[in-house]
């Protein structure tokens, strides 16, 4: 039988970076999330030079966040607090015009 006491689990969250349109110049803070309490892992997916374009299905993503806390709740703010840490400089994409056919 099981008891009426609330029970407090272990929880994970696995939190996806979802980041700026353009040329993606540098990331930086990665190191600094992974060093947070909790994170288990932390990847970026892109190198500099990748263009990112619309966000439209989960391949889009540019990395993630792997954490784990007291509860969901907590695996979950943990999560939070690193991707804040995970920054992406992107730069404009210059507009591709066709080229004019010469007469």
């Amino acid at each position: 039988m099981v008891g009426s006491g609330a029970v407090s689990l272990p929880g994970d969250h696995l939190a996806r970076n979802v980041r700026p349109e353009g040329v993606l110049v540098k990331v930086e803070g990665l190191d600094q999330a992974l060093d947070l309490t909790g994170i288990l892992e932390a990847r970026v997916y892109r190198a500099p030079g990748w263009t990112f374009g619309p966000f439209r299905r989960g391949a889009d993503r540019a990395g993630f966040v792997l954490a784990r806390g007291e509860s969901r709740d907590d695996a979950l703010e943990r999560a939070g607090r690193a991707m804040k840490r995970i920054r992406f400089s992107t730069a404009e994409v210059a507009p591709q015009f066709p080229l004019e056919s010469r007469r």
